[in-house]
């Protein structure tokens, strides 16, 4: 199975690609949709994993709300400037049948690609092991305190 990697800024998709995006997202359960609307339009970029014509997968870098940025670095520990990490990773998603075939890893490259040389976080549930695992292996590291949410 032949996979595409497409990534570029919201604009550059169609509306109906950004609705595919967004109902993928929402498969997961984890995030409200009227927030999602808006951080799909306002990101740095979109990542879509395609194969055949289907949407197998997608990512995003996210350029935070304020509150939002605040309110995590308050309950992590950790401080999240915007100076220093201007975008987090996020909304990456793979369908159940894509799934254990390293996709969520070659969507979170292909989001690190639109941002070299910058720092990047995300945030992740404690028990996702498959998304600890993933992002582990893009360098990422494990810093600040876990917390509900």
């Amino acid at each position: 199975m032949e996979i595409e990697l497409v990534s570029d800024a919201p604009g550059s998709f169609s509306q109906d690609e950004q609705h595919r995006f967004r109902v993928l997202v929402e498969a997961g359960g984890e995030v409200d949709t009227v927030v999602l609307r808006r951080n799909v339009q306002s990101a740095k970029s979109l990542v879509f994993a395609r194969s055949g014509g289907r949407l197998l997968g997608v990512a995003a870098l996210k350029v935070p709300q304020p509150s939002y940025r605040k309110k995590s670095a308050q309950s992590s520990g950790f401080s999240l400037q915007s100076d220093l990490y201007p975008f987090e990773l996020g909304y990456i998603f793979v369908h159940e049948a894509a799934r254990g075939k390293g996709l969520a890893h070659r969507l979170v490259s292909g989001a690190g690609d639109q941002v070299r040389g910058t720092k990047v976080f995300a945030t992740v549930r404690a028990d996702h092991l498959a998304m600890l695992r993933t992002l582990h292996r893009a360098a990422f590291l494990h810093v600040g305190e876990e917390y509900p949410g």
